[in-house]
């Protein structure tokens, strides 16, 4: 399928103020631009669950797997508790920003059980580099 365009978004990092602007600036439409997250769309904001819903809002969202994302994707699969007896890269990770991405994904201090399991099935699905066809 031919796209009008193609975008891309880089190192969101949760700032979900920050993607809504570019995405309006860049006067996005959701069925005919094609959307490719260069990686890095969590951690650092606590609203990075919410930039993942309006990215998947996209017919055709590609999703480039950053390291901040590798990390969620660790804690998706529970391969990392993010607890505070964290190991040393987990508690690593915690601190640049992990908190704020497991908050995210909680509401009045309790997991939001569907939410997560739909985001570690979508990352899943990320791809670690993207070939544009042109």
């Amino acid at each position: 399928m031919e796209y009008e365009r193609t975008l891309c978004v880089g190192d969101i990092h949760g700032n979900y103020p920050a993607l809504m602007q570019a995405l309006e600036r860049a006067g996005c439409d959701y069925e005919r631009d094609r959307i490719i997250s260069l990686g890095d769309i969590y951690d650092r904001h606590r609203k990075a669950a919410e930039c993942v819903e309006e990215l998947v809002k996209f017919d055709n969202f590609v999703w480039v797997l950053g390291n901040h994302d590798e990390y969620v994707r660790r804690w998706f699969r529970g391969q990392w508790k993010a607890k505070k007896n964290a190991g040393k890269e987990e508690g690593r990770w915690l601190r640049r920003g992990g908190r704020d991405t497991v908050k995210s994904y909680c509401e009045d201090g309790k997991l939001r059980k569907k939410l997560f399991k739909k985001h570690a099935r979508l990352i899943e699905k990320a791809v670690l580099y993207f070939i544009d066809e042109h």
